[in-house]
């Protein structure tokens, strides 16, 4: 997996600590500890994948002119021997931690930029000449957003597809279908949580370029225009208990106002874009739901589908002002607005 400061450092801190309980009165651990070393199954799953990716690496090397390894029964035996070596795993805690940082961070990966994570995979994939059977094996371990990659998996099949090379290509047909819905983060959080505090924001962001915020930074505001707004509506209800209607859609309106974003817009060459829907990435799409709808993906959708239908910025604006009660100053909603802004440019 590629290197990023946030996921690395949460994933050590996270890594030692399990470790320090471990080992607190064993000096090695096996494969049956392994399965059950966190209380997130799939790091201890991906724990067992690396650790099988490197034993298949191991054996690679075992190559000479002198045999035939690809005779039938030198492969049986070998594939017996690997069955039989991986119910006898004995990790030591330098070895383990190393496993389980680089598990961790994979996990979080796919639990927070799960695009990223799909199409780093897809991309080794393609490097090594993967067969589609062969990238089944390398991916049976992956549980979290699985729905995610059983379509990707029916799709290469639909399409005849019987290498990886085209991966990246059907990779973006899947995150840009409405179906395709992210998992509830709350579990994985709270239990990250129990053992090292985890900041879903950093992670969120970390593996994405953010667009560079184009609102007044928050001490810059005046104090009247300092709203704190953490809660939404269904589509359609009557905005209940928001203080001061008019002046949230002035505060909208003033912060994502044409005359204070053209300078930011020229810098970042801001293009028109013909659909909302069609330009959010999966990463954007999962971060929206869990940030700013609550987790409510048919809500998220609904409210999509009627901002595409909206033939100004104003009309937009004030619509989002009516309905929910998001902070303008985090950076989902930063990024939400950029795309409201491109949508009506």
């Amino acid at each position: 997996m590629g290197e990023n400061r946030n996921f690395e450092e949460y994933s050590r801190n996270y890594s030692i600590r399990i470790c320090e309980q471990a080992f607190s009165d064993k000096t090695f651990i096996s494969g049956e500890d392994i399965l059950h070393l966190t209380d997130i199954k799939q790091v201890n799953l991906f724990i067992i994948k690396n650790l099988l990716l490197d034993w298949k690496n191991e054996l690679k090397k075992l190559n000479s002119p002198y045999f035939d390894f690809q005779h039938e029964e030198v492969r049986h035996s070998l594939k017996q021997f690997g069955n039989t070596l991986s119910r006898h795993i004995k990790l030591q805690r330098a070895d383990c931690q190393a496993l389980l940082a680089e598990s961790t961070k994979e996990t979080l990966l796919l639990i927070f930029q799960p695009y990223d994570y799909f199409m780093e995979i897809i991309v080794f994939g393609e490097k090594n000449n993967h067969l589609l059977a062969d990238f089944k094996e390398y991916t049976r371990y992956i549980k979290i957003n699985r729905n995610v990659l059983d379509l990707f998996l029916k799709k290469m099949e639909i399409q005849g597809y019987h290498s990886i090379t085209s991966g990246v290509k059907v990779l973006d047909e899947v995150f840009g279908e409405v179906s395709t819905q992210p998992e509830d983060l709350t579990e994985y959080v709270d239990k990250f949580n129990k053992t090292v505090p985890l900041d879903p924001e950093k992670l969120y962001h970390s593996a994405l370029p953010v667009a560079e915020a184009s609102i007044p930074a928050p001490n810059d505001l005046p104090a009247k225009e300092k709203t704190n707004l953490s809660t939404t509506q269904p589509v359609g209800a009557e905005s209940k208990s928001i203080p001061d209607k008019e002046n949230q859609i002035k505060t909208l309106n003033d912060a994502f106002s044409d005359e204070k974003r053209q300078t930011i817009a020229d810098m970042h060459q801001r293009q028109k874009i013909e659909s909302i829907k069609k330009s959010l990435t999966l990463n954007q799409k999962f971060m929206f739901i869990n940030n700013l709808f609550e987790g409510n993906a048919q809500h998220f959708e609904e409210t999509i589908d009627q901002l595409e239908n909206f033939t100004s910025k104003q009309e937009a604006l004030s619509f989002i002002s009516r309905h929910f009660q998001w902070n303008i100053d985090q950076e989902e909603t930063i990024e939400f607005m950029e795309l409201v802004d491109k949508r009506f440019n």
